[in-house]
């Protein structure tokens, strides 16, 4: 591995108190995109737009986040991410009070798309932080992570009607989540968590320095092969979930009820499974690549039950062996590409971030195998996930390294 310069970190006075205050970033993230997602028919009613431009509003606030965030990803490595996150989460409460305020399109373009650029600078730095904070314990760190951010995701079935019944519809959403993220903000403003990474304040060897540890980064094959290990889970997120919904749906004939439960049941696996990584330090027990294969084959399995079972019960099996298994790959995964580069955890985000068009382009490519051969096809090509996962595992003893 290339070696890659950095200073000490600087002396932060309450650690566990900051990591707790950053791991509340992925949690409130998923939480208030989530209002986002589910408050659409509410924007659309309040603002009168078309199906059309509710999704264009959307797509061009997804488009705009991926444009800048690698740059400052590598930027942040210079000095403290501190100032970083700090600024992007009120320009984030600015956007959520603009959008809530919103009375035509262009008003709540320009909100979303600010939104957009800051959100992902916010949630991506202060990822980056936490493991900062303690680069020998990158993959726990990511564990809980990944944890916090199921959790946010499992809260906003229950948020969204509660605040719908009990206050003023869209722009109650968008002030709540506005008012949640200046309370985080001002909890951080309070604390001084350090920097990782030089301080030279002559651009040129600032340029020379990003250039540098840019290319080391992309010349380790290693650290690509676990890049791209940490971008395979998202084929079994979102859009594994719709297709799986849409197959229960119209293949299976299954009721609306059963439907909720079985996913319901299936999803709350995710956050068990992470919980038994983290408490039980997986990762220090097994060779993590070793891990990851052994988590593929459950999830492989799943699959496997999946499209060869239409019983109701080995159903909602296949579905809890593939969360059980695959919960645990995002976390591994990216843990262990920041502990092949301790210190420089803005340059593995600003790598891990060029993965950002092939998951925005899954959704288009799984719906193109859908209209091609169905839904099974659909599945099927998302159950390709698990064996990526082994090809890129098998037979290589550079990944098989632990943590001290």
């Amino acid at each position: 591995m290339s070696e890659l310069s950095s200073t000490p970190q600087t002396h932060i006075q309450h650690p566990k108190f900051v990591s707790a205050a950053l791991l509340g970033v992925p949690l409130l993230d998923e939480a208030t995109t989530g209002l986002n997602a589910l408050g659409i028919p509410l924007i659309h009613e309040q603002l009168g737009l078309s199906p059309a431009q509710v999704l264009w509003l959307f797509g061009l606030s997804t488009l705009t986040s991926m444009l800048l965030e690698p740059l400052i990803a590598l930027l942040s490595d210079f000095g403290s991410k501190r100032v970083w996150i700090l600024t992007s989460m009120l320009f984030l409460v600015l956007g959520y009070i603009l959008l809530g305020a919103a009375h035509d399109f262009w008003l709540a373009l320009i909100a979303l798309c600010l939104m957009g650029i800051v959100g992902k600078m916010a949630i991506g730095l202060s990822q980056a932080a936490l493991i900062d904070l303690s680069p020998t314990e990158s993959t726990r760190a990511m564990t809980r992570w990944t944890l916090l951010a199921g959790i946010g995701d499992l809260l906003v079935p229950l948020l969204v009607p509660a605040i719908i019944g009990l206050f003023f519809g869209w722009m109650a959403l968008c002030w709540g989540a506005a008012l949640c993220w200046l309370l985080l903000w001002l909890i951080l403003c309070t604390q001084r968590f350090g920097t990782r990474g030089t301080t030279d304040p002559k651009p040129k060897s600032r340029a020379n320095a990003l250039t540098n540890n840019l290319r080391a980064a992309l010349s380790d094959p290693v650290m690509i092969r676990w890049t791209v290990l940490s971008l395979i889970p998202s084929m079994v997120d979102e859009v594994f979930q719709s297709v799986i919904t849409l197959y229960l749906h119209d293949s299976i004939h299954v009721s609306n009820l059963t439907l909720s439960l079985l996913l319901g049941g299936a999803t709350a696996c995710s956050p068990l499974a992470l919980f038994i990584l983290d408490r039980w330090h997986l990762e220090r027990r097994v060779a993590p690549s070793r891990l990851l294969r052994w988590l593929a084959i459950l999830v492989m399995f799943g699959f496997i039950l999946l499209l060869t079972q239409q019983t109701l019960w080995l159903v909602g099996l296949a579905l809890t062996l593939i969360n059980l298994g695959a919960a645990g790959w995002y976390p591994i995964a990216k843990g262990q590409a920041y502990a092949r580069f301790p210190g420089r955890s803005g340059t593995v985000r600003a790598i891990t971030s060029l993965g950002g068009p092939l998951e925005m382009a899954l959704p288009n490519i799984v719906g193109v195998c859908i209209s091609l051969g169905g839904i099974i096809a659909g599945i099927g090509i998302l159950g390709l996930a698990p064996c990526f996962v082994l090809l890129l595992t098998l037979r290589d003893r550079k990944l098989n390294t632990h943590q001290e």
